[in-house]
């Protein structure tokens, strides 16, 4: 398939409401759209809708969580298109506490419910070797983790979080080349 990043001129962001600090990273934090609060149970990969959907997400994090641009650094959607979101080089606002050289990556679908389609997976491990190529001080598999490592959340869902551990602990091979 061969990883495709769809750029944010492509999709339209809206520019960065302030500058964002640099950081280093040297972690990678996954997240999911999960469901919308009152309405936990609502399956997300139906309803994408290609540059619309991740403009929606920027917008939320900006006007609904008073954010400075869109909290994660990519976005892979249900048929495996990566959306660039922040700059992998500016800190990220999607790990409470734990922002500093933490890249995040949020795949769309509500993964309580849903499970990640095999383009998302396919696109998470081309993902994760650019990222390596970018930054090779990140320790895979070991830098690798799941949101609710850090925080008190059902993010990223119990399918996407135990595909995230057996990475992590090699239960799947996720063969970086160093």
């Amino acid at each position: 398939m061969g990883l495709r990043i769809i750029k944010r001129c492509l999709w339209k962001a809206i520019a960065p409401k302030a500058s964002i600090r640099l950081h280093v990273p040297d972690k990678i934090t996954v997240h999911h759209q999960g469901g919308e609060e009152g309405y936990p149970n609502i399956h997300q990969i139906p309803c994408f809708d290609g540059n619309a959907t991740i403009r929606m997400l920027q917008k939320h994090d900006i006007y609904a969580k008073g954010l400075m641009d869109i909290s994660v650094h990519f976005i892979i959607s249900p048929n495996g298109v990566i959306y660039e979101g922040r700059n992998m080089n500016r800190t990220g606002a999607h790990t409470k506490s734990n922002h500093d050289g933490n890249i995040g990556i949020k795949f769309i679908g509500n993964f309580n419910i849903e499970k990640p389609t095999e383009n998302q997976l396919n696109s998470f491990h081309e993902l994760m070797m650019f990222i390596n190529k970018q930054y090779p001080l990140i320790k895979f598999p070991k830098a690798l983790y799941s949101h609710k490592e850090f925080n008190f959340t059902s993010c990223p869902g119990k399918y996407l979080h135990d595909i995230i551990m057996k990475i992590k602990y090699g239960g799947i091979p996720l063969e970086i080349k160093k």
